[in-house]
């Protein structure tokens, strides 16, 4: 399933060179080779140079690259990545089943004629165009003219006898005198497993809630949450935590444990909420609405953990709900209480077009806190 990163058609890899390299600009933001399709000019010839030394390394990067993916690489590096989860390759087997062999006369009769009767391992079974052993010793009983002996196919694959399919014996010495049939279906068997579906294997286990990414996975599709991730052994051998930002500004106070139930594997899991950052904004504005407060709101809410909040940005959202003249005064920040108040709130003294980047804090606020002033 190698993918082609760089393209295997000389044409299309020149051209997409050809774009980038006109794309490219200097710190004035001058393009540095406008005319790299102009035969003779730097730009044609650096095109050329990339364009020559991809096309003889195109594959060989390639594999190189769908390797690093368990979705996209092949072979060897598809099996190391499956081994990383504790996978493995299933390898060819054959169909297995029984056959029931009878004689015409009694085992000791047989004993007595022919010095045996033993049905020996490798003994071959035939039906039409294919062919079945018997996988270990059995003695046809004195007293009795049948026995039954496991068997299995000669050749790997999803081959299946069904019961009651005539069989011819080969190989024993007394086999004039036997005849067999299949006494129970004989299949079970498979080829060696392909990348295809080794592939398909490995992303279940990748979705399994047993395991840190499967965790992760079923972190993400819960609807109170926004961002997850995931890491190992935080708190020691066989536990995980987990950095999840929610979907709600004040989810329920039962998130966590529903969190943390999540994890189906072998150790424990603890999950951990981000701070919540609040900001008291003092505004002057010439008309006080509430289409204006939702428009500060809402730009504040969904700001995201580590994002920025621009004073202009949320001035601009204040202008265009209909603020005629929207100005932010000062600002106050704080950690937001369970009750959504904001607690020792630090003042701002000066209102600067960018706020200090919040970490791994998420903003939030509510349209209270927005107060307005002549």
């Amino acid at each position: 399933m190698a993918v082609e990163f760089i393209p295997s058609d000389p044409e299309v890899l020149r051209w997409r060179i050809t774009t980038s390299v006109q794309s490219a600009t200097g710190p004035d933001g001058s393009p540095l080779f406008p005319d790299a399709d102009v035969p003779g000019t730097p730009g044609y010839n650096l095109v050329g140079l990339l364009t020559s030394v991809l096309r003889t390394q195109g594959l060989r990067i390639n594999q190189v690259l769908s390797a690093m993916s368990p979705r996209t690489a092949e072979g060897a590096a598809l099996d190391a990545w499956a081994g990383f989860f504790a996978l493995e390759r299933q390898e060819r087997t054959a169909s297995e089943g029984e056959a029931e062999i009878t004689a015409s006369v009694t085992g000791q009769t047989l004993q007595n004629l022919y010095g045996s009767r033993t049905i020996p391992a490798g003994t071959r079974l035939l039906y039409g165009a294919g062919e079945l052993e018997v996988v270990e010793d059995r003695d046809i009983p004195l007293n009795e003219s049948r026995v039954t002996v496991p068997v299995r196919a000669t050749i790997s694959g999803s081959l299946v006898v069904e019961v009651g399919t005539a069989l011819t014996v080969s190989g024993v010495s007394f086999e004039d005198v036997l005849s067999a049939r299949v006494s129970k279906q004989v299949s079970g068997g498979r080829l060696r497993e392909t990348d295809t579906q080794l592939r398909s294997r490995l992303v279940r286990a990748l979705i399994d809630p047993g395991t840190a990414d499967g965790f992760e996975a079923a972190l993400l599709n819960h609807p109170l949450v926004s961002r997850a991730v995931v890491s190992q052994a935080t708190y020691g051998a066989g536990t995980l935590e987990a950095f999840v930002v929610p979907a709600e500004a004040f989810p329920p106070s039962t998130l966590r444990a529903e969190l943390e139930a999540l994890y189906q594997g072998p150790g424990r899991a603890f999950v951990l909420f981000p701070p919540s950052e609040g900001v008291l904004l003092r505004v002057r504005s010439a008309v006080e609405s509430q289409a204006v407060t939702d428009a500060v709101v809402a730009y504040v809410n969904n700001l995201e953990p580590g994002s920025t909040l621009i004073i202009s940005a949320l001035e601009a959202a204040a202008l265009s709900a209909g603020a005629g003249d929207f100005q932010v005064l000062s600002i106050r920040r704080g950690l937001v209480d369970e009750f959504g108040e904001i607690v020792e709130a630090i003042p701002i003294t000066q209102v600067t077009n960018l706020l200090p980047r919040s970490g791994k804090h998420k903003f939030v606020t509510r349209s209270e806190w927005i107060k307005y002033c002549s």
